[in-house]
């Protein structure tokens, strides 16, 4: 199964936890992430030739998504665009960041805040995705909805993403989980 993201193999892929959007969701895949052969060739994306992959919001929360403006926070390229083709589909626009202190650069410039962050708990270059939401918070003084994604299960850090009081995803994670969260974080 061939990728954009060239996935080294398929236990590469379930580490990155992008084997369930991989095998579940190419029917999602807009036509600009369709390669000129009519293959899907994306990080979830099927190998199949010439069949036709449109995307129709099959849930009410995923209509309640169009629009909005979703900052994903990832030190993994692999990662930052499989989240971008999913949300993109989905109606959101997205802006990505390897690092807390990319995301505060590129916001900056920014008028208003995000409407929601998802964030990866364990970066690299400085900062933890709990440090990052929170910077990000402090540069807008808005407490704008904010999602941690972890696969981390050590004891300090599951206190630490506690303590924090934001909601929690853990890895591998469904697009459908994905989506009900992001949906519930946005309407509180």
């Amino acid at each position: 199964m061939a990728n954009a993201l060239a996935c080294q193999d398929e236990r590469q892929c379930r580490h990155h936890g992008l084997d369930a959007l991989r095998d579940r969701h190419a029917d999602i895949v807009p036509p600009k992430h369709r390669s000129d052969d009519g293959f899907v060739d994306i990080a979830f994306g099927k190998r199949e030739p010439n069949e036709r992959h449109v995307w129709k919001p099959s849930r009410p929360e995923a209509n309640r998504l169009g629009g909005r403006t979703v900052v994903v926070i990832d030190d993994e390229e692999a990662i930052l665009n499989a989240a971008r083709a999913l949300l993109e589909a989905w109606g959101c626009h997205v802006v990505t960041a390897a690092s807390g202190l990319q995301a505060l650069s590129t916001l900056s410039q920014c008028p208003r805040p995000p409407d929601l962050l998802l964030c990866d708990y364990r970066l690299s270059r400085g900062m933890n995705g709990v440090q990052a939401v929170r910077a990000l918070r402090n540069e807008f003084n808005q407490e704008f909805p904010a999602i941690l994604v972890t696969g981390d299960t050590a004891p300090q850090s599951l206190q630490e993403l506690k303590a924090s009081g934001l909601p929690v995803l853990h890895k591998p994670l469904e697009a459908q989980s994905l989506r009900q969260a992001m949906s519930l974080a946005l309407s509180s």
